[in-house]
């Protein structure tokens, strides 16, 4: 909705919007007319109704959106099994768990449970006159399978710090495979179709098999508790 007008993919007429407006005043417009306008105006109002139509259709594939965080992250509850996802890696075809169920067991009090949800960061990004989605692999610890963690950002920052280039690749690999996946709703179709993701060689002059990881840190949530991986 902008200024009173109401924009979509979707043909009114042929959806629930019917209901809520006048189908006798709508104008119809090109994709392409929005999509490469010179008007930033109208891109930005392209890029709005992209970022909706990601929403709806990765929904249905078991990933929410989360605002506080700005991210995409797949479903899962503390009481549902890990969730995992099969998707084609390099080489082979590989399994991964997506959601994953962890317990702290502190020295004393009760043992603390959280989830770890994959996750990514998208951002819609109009590149050489096409249209791209920037994908930055991310995670999000939730204490119930949606409301963050309170130790969400310290647990992040300690995974961050451990994982290397490959481990990235294989998130980027998971996402592509989510957002390239079979439809299979008979009821409506997919908004957003995404091409392969776009691979480049380069030379980055530095050897990663000598490098180190960082030593695992230890965080210090409140009092003498501690938490460790």
């Amino acid at each position: 909705m902008r200024e009173g007008n109401l924009y979509s993919f979707v043909d009114p007429e042929r959806s629930r919007l019917k209901t809520i407006i006048d189908v006798g005043g709508l104008d119809q417009f090109d994709t392409e007319e929005w999509a490469f306008s010179e008007d930033e105006n109208k891109r930005r109002l392209f890029v709005q109704l992209l970022n909706a139509a990601l929403r709806e259709d990765i929904w249905w594939q078991g990933v929410r959106y989360h605002g506080d965080q700005e991210v995409y992250a797949f479903m899962g509850r503390p009481d549902e099994p890990p969730r995992r996802l099969k998707y084609a890696n390099l080489k082979v075809r590989s399994t991964t768990t997506v959601v994953s169920h962890y317990e702290h067991k502190p020295k004393s009090g009760k043992p603390y449970k959280y989830l770890r949800h994959a996750a990514f960061q998208g951002r819609f990004r109009w590149l050489g006159d096409q249209w791209y989605l920037e994908i930055t692999p991310t995670y999000r610890f939730t204490r119930n399978g949606k409301d963050l963690d309170r130790y969400h950002e310290s647990l992040l920052s300690g995974i961050k710090r451990s994982e290397r280039n490959r481990s990235v690749l294989s998130q980027l690999l998971i996402w592509q495979a989510v957002l390239r996946a079979p439809w299979t709703r008979a009821d409506r179709s997919r908004l957003l179709e995404f091409a392969p993701l776009v691979s480049f060689r380069f030379s980055s002059g530095v050897d990663e098999s000598s490098l180190t990881a960082l030593d695992a840190p230890i965080i210090r949530p409140s009092g003498d508790k501690e938490l460790e991986w």
